[in-house]
C-alpha cells in the first residue's frame, strides 16, 4: 500500500492496527456514523500478531492502570449481552484459579485476608467467591448458580445482533452455562484454596472475522498490507488526504509502541498448544501458584470452541518465535494435569507464540499531544496501545473512549 492511498470522501478517521484494539476501535468509529481507513502491515487473523491465537479469556491480566476496570467491565458487559443474544463466537464457562500452596498438616482456614481478591471480581455479573478445595470438590460453590441476566438495552442488543451469524457455533455451546459441569483436577488439594466465577471465552478469530467483514460491508478503507515505519510516516499520509478527502484523526493501536518510539512497552512472550476438546469439558482453569505453576510458567486451559488453549509462559523480553522443544512438552503435561483424560492421550492439533504488549506506567491512552503538534493542523493523534494481557478483555471500553475522544 502506498503512502498516497487515495482516501474515502469526507473527513475520516486512521486507524493504525488491525488486533482487537484496532478493529473493535474502527467499528465502534463506524457505528458511530465515522468513515474509517484502516492501515495495518498484518491481516486481522495473522498469527503474527497476538489476538486471533490468544485464548480469548475475559481477564484483566497484566494491565496495570487505574482505568482497566471500567474498560473491562464495558467489555464484560458486550460479551455478556453476546452470549445472551446466541451469538456463537462466545461462550460463558465456570472459572476456577487455585490459590496458595496447601502446606503439610495446614488447616484451609478461607479469608478473604488470605488470598484477597482482585479489583475486578466485585462485577456481580461474574457470581465471584472465594471457596475452600472441600467445598470445590463436593460442588458446593456458585458455579451451580450463575447471576439470572436479560437483556440489558434494546440499543446495547441491537449492536450485539449487528453481523451475528457469520461466526459458526459449537456444540459446546449450545448448552446452557448452568448445564455445564465443573471439573475439578486431582492436584487441586495442593491448593488452600480457589476463586470460582463465570467468564466470557472469545472465539478470538472468529470475532475478529466478523468485525472485519463489518468494516468492509460499511464502507471502511480496510489495507492490511501497509507498513508505517514512524509516525511521522502515518502522518504525511494522513496529511495527503485533503480537502474532501481530509482525515482529521489517528489513532494508534500499534502494541507494541514502536511506532511513536515508546521504549517503555515490555514484550511478553507466551506459548500455547490447541487440542482437541473433550466431550462435556467446559471448564476454564488458571493457576500462577505453586507447586505446580509459577508468574512465569501459568498453567492455564481454556475451553473455546471445538478446542482448548492450553498454557504457558510469560516470559518478558523473550523474543523466540516458536515454540522450544522443551516447552511443547511442557505443555503436553500441562494438558495431562488439566483435562479429563480417561486414560487418553492428548494430540496438540495446533501452537502460537504471541507477544502481550505491557506498558508498566500503564496503558498509552488518549490525545497524544506532542505527535498532533508534529501534525502541524487539526489532526489529533490518539494513542490507545500497551493494554498486556489484557486486549480482549478492555477493547470494547477502550473503543468506546476513544469514540468519546473525538466526538
Amino acid at each position: 500500500g502506498s503512502l498516497r492511498d487515495t482516501c474515502p470522501n469526507g473527513m475520516a478517521v486512521l486507524v493504525l492496527g488491525s488486533g482487537i484494539a484496532g478493529l473493535r476501535t474502527a467499528v465502534a468509529l463506524l457505528r458511530a456514523g465515522r468513515k474509517v481507513i484502516i492501515r495495518s502491515a498484518h491481516a486481522p487473523k495473522s498469527m503474527q500478531t497476538p489476538s486471533p491465537g490468544a485464548g480469548g479469556l475475559w481477564m484483566p491480566f497484566h494491565c496495570e492502570d487505574e482505568r482497566t476496570n471500567e474498560w473491562a467491565s464495558t467489555t464484560l458487559q458486550e460479551y455478556l449481552e453476546m452470549e445472551y443474544q446466541g451469538h456463537g463466537a462466545v461462550e460463558v464457562v465456570p472459572a476456577i484459579i487455585f490459590k496458595g500452596e496447601m502446606m503439610a498438616g495446614e488447616e484451609a482456614e478461607i479469608s478473604g485476608a488470605h488470598h484477597p481478591p482482585p479489583s475486578w471480581a466485585s462485577n456481580r455479573d461474574l457470581g465471584f467467591s472465594t471457596v475452600s478445595i472441600e467445598d470445590l470438590v463436593k460442588g458446593n460453590t456458585s458455579h451451580s448458580s450463575r447471576p439470572e441476566r436479560g437483556p440489558s438495552s434494546a440499543a446495547t442488543a441491537a449492536i450485539v445482533n449487528n453481523g451475528a451469524g457469520l461466526s459458526g457455533g459449537s456444540d459446546h455451546k449450545s448448552r446452557s452455562t448452568t448445564e455445564k459441569k465443573v471439573h475439578v483436577p486431582a492436584f487441586a488439594e495442593r491448593y488452600h484454596s480457589a476463586w470460582t466465577f463465570h467468564v466470557p471465552i472469545v472465539d478470538s478469530p472468529a470475532l475478529l472475522g466478523e468485525f472485519h467483514q463489518e468494516l468492509i460491508d460499511g464502507g471502511a478503507d480496510v489495507n492490511t498490507n501497509t507498513l508505517f515505519s514512524s509516525a511521522s510516516e502515518a502522518i504525511e499520509f494522513a496529511n495527503g488526504c485533503t480537502g474532501e478527502d481530509e482525515i482529521d484523526a489517528i489513532v494508534n493501536c500499534t502494541g507494541s509502541g514502536t511506532l511513536t518510539g515508546d521504549e517503555s512497552v515490555v514484550l511478553a512472550r507466551g506459548v500455547l498448544r490447541y487440542y482437541r476438546r473433550p466431550p462435556g469439558f467446559d471448564t476454564c482453569m488458571l493457576i500462577e501458584d505453586p507447586p505446580f505453576a509459577s508468574e512465569r510458567y501459568p498453567l492455564y486451559a481454556i475451553p473455546r470452541g471445538g478446542y482448548v488453549a492450553v498454557g504457558g509462559t510469560y516470559l518478558e523480553d523473550d523474543i523466540e518465535a516458536s515454540p522450544r522443544d522443551e516447552e511443547r512438552e511442557m505443555l503436553d503435561r500441562n494438558a495431562e494435569l488439566l483435562l479429563p483424560s480417561d486414560g487418553m492421550h492428548f494430540e496438540p492439533v495446533g501452537e502460537w507464540v504471541g507477544f502481550r504488549p505491557v506498558r508498566p506506567a500503564g496503558v498509552a491512552f488518549g490525545l497524544n499531544e506532542s505527535l498532533t503538534r508534529q501534525a502541524n493542523r487539526k489532526l489529533k493523534w490518539v494513542d490507545n496501545y500497551g493494554h498486556g494481557g489484557a486486549g480482549w478483555t478492555v477493547a470494547a471500553g477502550c473503543a468506546r473512549d476513544v469514540v468519546d475522544l473525538l466526538s
